[in-house]
Order: structure tokens, then sequence, then C-alpha cells
């Protein structure tokens, strides 16, 4: 019995493999259906070759192959597979590089961010496999979209010029912006206790817990008027202005001394309380 199967094995005929690479799974079937081979299939995936044609066969093209034998036909399954890689926290630069070096395709979108550096990845999805995580696999060249911080969100300044000091910090507190007391100025256009001053300016851009710092109002500055009764114009004007009082009128002979200080028609006299940068007039005999 051994002889006889011996002897059919030895008259089989035998044909070339013929070339059956690029072609479709079916196609290539058919090509080989005449000569009596058993047809084996391998999945493989390639970048190369399409999904369902062949991208080998065992034996090669131009080998002979005897009916009955096998002929394995490697098919692509698709292109190769690739691995998610987690972007999150690299450079917008760092991450592209990343994805494309695992054979994705990158598409990027900006957000504002307070806690992340403008510039830092925040986030990513696969376009379209939302709920794909690092890790996953998924076809070279499918879409990873990637955010990338814009920075802090800027804050604009709020006026807080004539307002109180608790209403100030509100205003600051809703836009996350903290504030600093400075010293209290002088202000004879701020009643007291409202806030006189401000850095930065009103509109000015900060980004979040930026801090603004203002003065409160002492009201107007005031000074003692000097005792300038007897003084020439010159020496009178002189004393007064060291102080920041300046002179407006004079009446009588300004060649002689003063002999009286008025403000507003009413007479002063050393020691009383004005304004600083307010005018008095002075009254020669």
């Amino acid at each position: 019995m051994s002889g006889v199967l011996a002897w059919q094995s030895l008259s089989a005929t035998s044909y070339a493999v013929p070339d059956l690479v690029g072609i479709p799974e079916g196609e290539a079937r058919n090509a080989v259906s005449q000569f009596g081979w058993n047809v084996l299939i391998r999945a493989q995936r390639s970048d190369d070759v399409e999904l369902g044609d062949v991208i080998s066969t065992t034996p090669a093209a131009g080998m002979s192959l005897r009916e009955g034998d096998d002929i394995t036909l490697v098919v692509s399954e698709g292109a190769t597979l690739a691995l998610l890689p987690d972007v999150i926290g690299l450079s917008r630069d760092d991450a592209i590089a990343t994805l494309q070096s695992a054979g994705l395709t990158v598409s990027e979108s900006l957000r504002d961010d307070d806690s992340v550096p403008a510039g830092s990845v925040v986030g990513w999805i696969v376009t379209e496999q939302p709920n794909l995580v690092a890790g996953s696999q998924v076809l070279r060249g499918t879409e990873v979209a990637i955010v990338v911080s814009g920075g802090p969100v800027l804050r604009a300044v709020p006026n807080l010029i004539g307002l109180s000091e608790a209403d100030a910090d509100a205003q600051l507190s809703a836009v996350q912006l903290n504030s600093q007391r400075n010293d209290d100025v002088f202000s004879s256009d701020i009643p007291i206790g409202l806030i006189a001053t401000q850095e930065p300016a009103a509109g000015a851009q900060l980004t979040r817990d930026g801090i603004v710092a203002y003065g409160l109002s002492k009201g107007p500055e005031t000074v003692e008027l000097p005792n300038v009764i007897g003084l020439a114009l010159a020496d009178a004007q002189k004393r007064l202005n060291e102080v920041g009082i300046y002179v407006g009128t004079t009446s009588g002979r300004t060649t002689s001394k003063v002999r009286t200080v008025q403000q507003e028609g009413k007479t002063l006299k050393s020691g009383d309380v004005v304004l600083k940068g307010s005018v008095v007039d002075l009254v020669f005999p």
C-alpha cells in the first residue's frame, strides 16, 4: 500500500505557482482552483497592501507545486495597529511628534486654562472613537485631536475708584482677582474712606489671582496758614507757597506790608486750617 501512495505522489502533476501578490483573495482562489491545490489563508496586517489583497504566497511565485499540496495565501487584514500614547502634559510639539511617530495623524484646538501653562496639552480624543484611552490599539493613520492650553484666561481689572473697600473686594472676587491695601492718600475729589487710587488701572488685563492694589482717600489735604502779616509781597508769597498756598488777588499798596489775609471775603489768621493748594487774597494798607 505504501508503494502505491509513493507512486501516486511521484506521478502527481506539478504546476508553477502564479504571481498572486496584490490581487484580491477571491481572484487568487479562482486563479489556482484549476491546479487542485489546498488553499490555506493566513491573515496579516500591512501598511502597503489593501485590505483583502494577497501580500505573499508560500510557495512563492514561480515555484513548482503538485496537485493536492498546500498553498498558503497571506492576505492583508488592513493597516497595522498603533498604540495610543498618553500625551497629556507634553508640549504641543512633543505631543505631535509622539503621535506622528506612532503612525497617527493629528488635529489640534486651543483652550484657555488657568492651571496649565500655554502650549501644553490638556486633553485628547480619537476623533472617530472618543471613548478610547491611552494604550488602546487603533489603525495607523487614525486621527487624534489634541487640545492645547492657551494659558490662563485674562481678566479685565474693574474700575474701583470711588467704591468702598467692601464693594471693591467684591468686584475683584467676582473676576477671581485679589486685593492689596496700599497707603491711604489725600484726595480733593474722593470722599474719605472710599478708594482714591488703584494699580493697575481699570481695563488692564490680569491672570487669575492677580493683585490689584488700592489706596483709600483721607480727604483733602490741609495745611495751617503761616504768619505773613507784616511781610512784603514777595516774602509773603514765598512763605505761602512753601506750604502749598497760593496768592490770588492783592489790594492796597503792594509796596507796603501785608495787613490781612482773606479767603472768599473771610479774614484769616495765622494757624487757621485751609486746603492745600487753595488760594488766598492779600490786603495791603
